[in-house]
């Protein structure tokens, strides 16, 4: 009788140790209640930004406006973000913040040709994920789950060696 509830024991240690592998991941990750938003504007203009919260999250519409004598040429965004309306060239963004960003707004003179900031030159410097929330990398893998009935059944098999089984035609 022993042996038979130390064999139904280690099945059920084995079951349990493998539930983790086939766990329900979860698409959509928490998010803090807020993220915050700075806006810079470079010499040569002026920036502001304008809440406005949905279901999605925080949607914010950032503008940048030239002083006399200047032209916008693109935002500089730092952290995640979704674009909702607009690109990094158009004065005016619509934004779903997925992180802490800091949107910079940069001005060169008009008539002006400065090769460091044309927009004709500039290219998007790759975002940064300063999120707190770990991106999702997969939805579990197989093998994990193989390993762990894998390892249930040597366990099994060793505790049946223990216990005097032979798993041989005698």
């Amino acid at each position: 009788m022993r042996k038979i509830f130390a064999v139904f024991f280690a099945v059920f240690i084995a079951a349990v140790s493998i539930v983790p592998a086939f766990a329900d991941t979860n698409d959509s990750p928490t998010r803090p209640s807020e993220y915050t938003l700075e806006v810079i504007a470079k010499k040569g203009g002026i920036a502001f930004k304008k809440l406005d919260k949905t279901e999605e999250g925080q949607v914010y519409e950032i503008i940048a406006k030239a002083k006399k004598g200047y032209k916008f040429t693109h935002w500089n965004i730092k952290g995640s973000v979704d674009v909702l309306d607009g690109t990094e060239y158009d004065p005016t963004m619509k934004i779903l913040l997925k992180s802490d960003v800091v949107a910079t707004a940069y001005f060169e003179k008009e008539g002006e040709v400065n090769p460091s900031s044309s927009s004709s030159s500039y290219k998007p410097t790759p975002s940064q994920n300063d999120s707190p929330v770990s991106p999702k990398t997969g939805d579990g893998s197989p093998i994990l789950a193989f390993a762990g009935i894998m390892l249930g059944v040597v366990a099994i098999a060793a505790l049946g060696l223990k216990l005097g089984f032979s798993f041989t035609k005698k």
